[in-house]
């Protein structure tokens, strides 16, 4: 896989992952954030500081997907006490009223009051095992 310009745009600490589920045949990420816990800042979705990435999926790979997820959840397991992973599918309707979707993996830290610096090392550590999963997938994974 080629770099392209917006491989230079991902933040670095959510990139590994992005480029893991890039590598999946029926995946492609359309926006991530590696999580800003310094800052106070909360888009319209109510989505806030913490790491996330947004893609794609044919709706035929839905049930594939699944496995997937699983792989992820199950990975990600041993640091729910401390950061959940979500997996969720998305709904709004267009500008011309047509029903659209797409997928957001999030991790969230259950601690708000920790710091900065300790929401990121625990986002490091969820990151990877969530790369790792997807990685092990992908290289099994056949069309």
């Amino acid at each position: 896989m080629g770099t392209t310009p917006l491989e230079i745009k991902i933040e670095h600490g959510i990139k590994p992952l992005v480029i893991a589920l890039n590598k999946v045949s029926y995946i492609q990420t359309v926006s991530s954030c590696e999580g800003h816990p310094d800052q106070d800042l909360i888009d319209r979705y109510q989505m806030n500081k913490n790491p996330n990435v947004v893609f794609n999926l044919e709706t035929r790979y839905e049930g594939e997907f699944e496995r997937l997820t699983n792989r992820i959840l199950s990975r990600t397991q041993n640091l729910w006490q401390e950061v959940l992973t979500d997996v969720v599918k998305r709904y709004w309707n267009s500008a011309d009223n047509k029903l659209q979707h797409n997928w957001r993996i999030d991790f969230r830290p259950f601690n708000s009051k920790i710091s900065p610096h300790s929401k990121m090392r625990l986002y490091q550590m969820v990151i990877k095992e969530a790369t790792e999963a997807v990685e092990d997938y992908a290289s099994r994974y056949k069309k």
